[in-house]
């Protein structure tokens, strides 16, 4: 006990090596994804599908050795970024209807989500499933309108629809609301950030929306990029604040539909 008191306290050099190690490793596995986001974009869609199976196979041997601890629940619930990629990549984009796409994405997702979430021992509570602040959450679904026009104005997407009847907008946007609405933001709000909050803290948001803008490079690029970046960390502001996924899912939905369905018919 005595020596203890004598103990001198930690240099700032090694507090400093102390806080580099611990997020080095989500550095090197944030590093990886965007490289083999750009391989799959710019240079060969297959070499990135094997690039991002090898991060894949990483992050669960990884998640393996670091299991009783917070650390390891991030690296296991970071695994489906990968897996989202792999599956994407690997459906022959000729073969289906654009919408019909994210149906079969979407599919193997949600049951890869709903896997890590009993391995992880997540709850609805801790991943933001729940009913919360209604009058707020409907807000936020209402701001999926002009996201969807900012988002035209910069992308400029080929509508998926011949016309804009109420037959050619109700069945694809239930698609898009429960696809890229609920199965995405289970994945990225959900359970990633719920990991990534207690392992990185305050910064966990700004990680889980850097990465979900790095996964956007395959359909955008550039400026496009930027946004989707601010989008995503817009969605992670308001689930931490409410503690619910109900208005993103709603506006993550809803700026698709007016992205891909309303405006390219009407701009």
């Amino acid at each position: 006990m005595q020596r203890d008191l004598f103990k001198a306290p930690p240099s700032p050099r090694s507090r400093t090596w102390v806080r580099v190690e611990k997020i080095l490793p989500w550095v090197v596995y944030l590093a990886a994804i965007t490289e083999a986001e750009w391989v799959t974009t710019y240079s060969n869609p297959h070499i990135g599908a094997v690039i991002h199976a090898i991060i894949f196979v990483a992050l669960v041997t990884h998640s393996h050795m670091e299991s009783k601890s917070p650390e390891g629940k991030l690296l296991l619930a970071l695994s489906l970024a990968p897996l989202m990629r792999i599956i994407a990549i690997m459906i022959p984009a000729a073969s289906f209807y654009q919408l019909y796409q994210h149906i079969i994405v979407s599919v193997p997702l949600l049951i890869a989500t709903v896997v890590i979430m009993r391995m992880l021992k997540f709850g609805v509570e801790e991943v933001s499933f729940t009913l919360r602040r209604i009058p707020l959450q409907v807000a936020v679904a209402a701001s999926g309108i002009p996201l969807g026009i900012i988002a035209y104005l910069i992308l400029r997407p080929q509508s998926l629809t011949i016309g804009l009847t109420w037959s050619d907008i109700v069945l694809p946007g239930i698609i898009f609301i429960l696809c890229a609405g609920f199965v995405q933001e289970l994945m990225f709000r959900g359970v990633m950030q719920h990991a990534s909050l207690q392992v990185l803290g305050r910064w966990g948001t700004l990680y889980i929306s850097l990465l979900f803008a790095i996964l956007s490079m395959g359909r955008f690029s550039g400026f496009s990029m930027l946004f989707m970046f601010g989008v995503a960390f817009f969605f992670s502001w308001i689930v931490k604040r409410t503690g619910s996924l109900l208005g993103v899912i709603l506006a993550h939905g809803i700026m698709n539909v007016v992205l891909y369905l309303i405006a390219p018919s009407i701009l």
